[in-house]
């Protein structure tokens, strides 16, 4: 998940995006995390796009480490809340 990390490095306010990584087979969610130095000394990310998504870490290294098992786990609370059935789901990409 290099590719995630870095990604993640990003200090800006987007939408998610998806797109397919053909080394991988498999699909990756692209998500601008702003990361800002508390008065602490403390790195905090937060997901702008995912409500609530907030993560902390002693260096900005950590702090990105910890933001992505964030994501993981605000993506997996909010997939099992859904009451869509998934055939009736679409993607739109704009």
């Amino acid at each position: 998940m290099d590719l995630l990390r870095d990604v993640l490095m990003e200090n800006a306010v987007v939408t998610p995006q998806k797109w397919y990584n053909a080394d991988k087979r498999e699909e990756i969610m692209k998500l601008h995390v702003h990361i800002e130095q508390d008065e602490d000394g403390y790195f905090v990310a937060e997901v702008p796009a995912l409500p609530g998504c907030l993560s902390q870490g002693r260096t900005r290294e950590e702090a990105v480490r910890n933001i992505h098992e964030a994501i993981e786990g605000w993506l997996e609370v909010m997939e099992s809340k859904s009451d869509y059935p998934k055939d009736e789901l679409i993607e739109v990409v704009i």
